[in-house]
C-alpha cells in the first residue's frame, strides 16, 4: 500500500491508479476519481465506467454514462458532453478532431468539445487521405467532400470520388447518377458529370483524354475544353496529334485541335 493509497478514504474502493496521486474508485456500483493531493473526488462517482487518463487525448478522461460516453478534464469539468456511442482518439482523422458515433451516424468533435462535424455520415475517412486538405464523407451510399473546417464542400452525391492526380496531375474523377466529371485539387469541379466515361490523360494526347458522351468519342482538354467534337463512332491514335477519326462510313484524319491534316502514314 503506497501512501498515496493510504490516503483514499475507506468508503471508496480502489479500482485503479491513474496517474500520481490519482485513483479511479468505485461506490455502490458506480465510479469516479480521487486525487490525494487534494483530499478529494476530482470526478465524482456517478459514472458507470472510467476510463484511462490520456487515452482520447492529454490531459482528459473518457467516462460513460447511461451506455453514452463523453470527456471530462482533470478537475471534473466537461469538455466534450456526455452524448456520444463512443469516441476515438484525438488526432485520428485530423490533428484536432476525434471521431464520434452517435445513433448509427459518425461526426466529428475537438478536445475542447466544438463539434466539427455533426453525426450524420456512415463512414468518414482522414482528412488528407485522399485529397489534401479534405476528408471523403459516406451517407446513403454516396460520398461527399468535407473540409478542415468540418464544413460540406461537395455534397454527399457521388458515387465515386477518386484519388487526386489518378487520371492527371491535380484531378479526381467524380461519378454522379452515372457519369463522369472532374474536379481539381480545391474541389472546384473542372468538367461536369456529363460524360459516360473519362479515359487517363495522356494516352491520346499530353494534355487530353478521351471521352464519351451518348455513345460517341471525342477528345477534351485538361481544362474541360473539347479538342475533337464528341460525334465519333471511333478514334484511334494514329501518330502524336494525328487521330483517325470514323463516324459512320466516313474517316477523317485531324490534329488535336479539331483540325483536318493530310495524312500518309500507314493505317
Amino acid at each position: 500500500c503506497t501512501p498515496a493509497l493510504a490516503q483514499v478514504p475507506a468508503q471508496y474502493k480502489v479500482l485503479q491508479e491513474l496517474d500520481s496521486n490519482l485513483f479511479k474508485v468505485s461506490k455502490g456500483g458506480k465510479q469516479g476519481v480521487f486525487n490525494t493531493s487534494f483530499n478529494e473526488l476530482i470526478i465524482p462517482v456517478n459514472f458507470d465506467k472510467i476510463g484511462e487518463v490520456g487515452a482520447v487525448y492529454k490531459g482528459l478522461i473518457q467516462v460513460w454514462s447511461n451506455g453514452k460516453t463523453g470527456l471530462l478534464d482533470m478537475v471534473g469539468y466537461e469538455m466534450v458532453p456526455l452524448k456520444y456511442d463512443s469516441i476515438g482518439t484525438v488526432g485520428e482523422i485530423y490533428s484536432d478532431w476525434a471521431l464520434v458515433k452517435k445513433d448509427g451516424l459518425y461526426g466529428a468533435v475537438s478536445y475542447d468539445g466544438y463539434e466539427a462535424m455533426e453525426p450524420r455520415y456512415t463512414f468518414i475517412e482522414p482528412v488528407n487521405s485522399f485529397i489534401e486538405g479534405f476528408a471523403r464523407v459516406k451517407k446513403d451510399k454516396l460520398w461527399g467532400l468535407v473540409g478542415t473546417d468540418g464544413l460540406e464542400v461537395l455534397k454527399p452525391e457521388y458515387e465515386t470520388i477518386g484519388r487526386m492526380d489518378e487520371l492527371a496531375d491535380g484531378f479526381a474523377l467524380i461519378i454522379k447518377k452515372g457519369l463522369c466529371g472532374l474536379m481539381d485539387n480545391t474541389a472546384t469541379m473542372v468538367v461536369p458529370c456529363e460524360y459516360e466515361t473519362i479515359e487517363a490523360f495522356g494516352i491520346m494526347h499530353e494534355n487530353a483524354s478521351l471521352v464519351t458522351k451518348k455513345g460517341k468519342y471525342g477528345l477534351m482538354n485538361n481544362d474541360g475544353s473539347i479538342m475533337i467534337e464528341i460525334v465519333y463512332d471511333k478514334i484511334e491514335k494514329m501518330e502524336e496529334n494525328i487521330f483517325k477519326c470514323i463516324k459512320g462510313d466516313k474517316v477523317a484524319y485531324l490534329d488535336a485541335w479539331g483540325g483536318e491534316v493530310d495524312y500518309t502514314g500507314k493505317d
